[in-house]
């Protein structure tokens, strides 16, 4: 059974990357402090988000999460940055 899940955490290893068909998407690693978690962000969902997009933000992704005995990778749906903190 599948279901959407959320997390939330600190993104790292920010990566883009070019489809097949010249579409721009994304890996990302979001870690708490805990564990981290490959995300995956496909074209439609990375066109929307890419302006935000950079290492050292906070984040919530929904999504699913696929894995197999050796890999685990979380297929995001929604990515909501959080505000970052203002100085002073």
């Amino acid at each position: 059974m599948e279901t959407d899940v959320i997390v939330g955490g600190v993104v790292s290893e920010w990566r883009r990357m070019t489809t097949k068909s010249g579409r721009t998407m994304a890996t990302f690693t979001l870690e708490d402090l805990s564990e981290t978690i490959e995300v995956l962000v496909f074209p439609q969902l990375y066109e929307k988000i890419a302006q935000e997009a950079a290492n050292d933000r906070v984040v919530l992704v929904k999504g699913r999460i696929e894995a197999d005995d050796e890999d685990r990778k979380f297929l995001a749906q929604q990515i909501r940055w959080l505000p970052e903190r203002s100085e002073g």
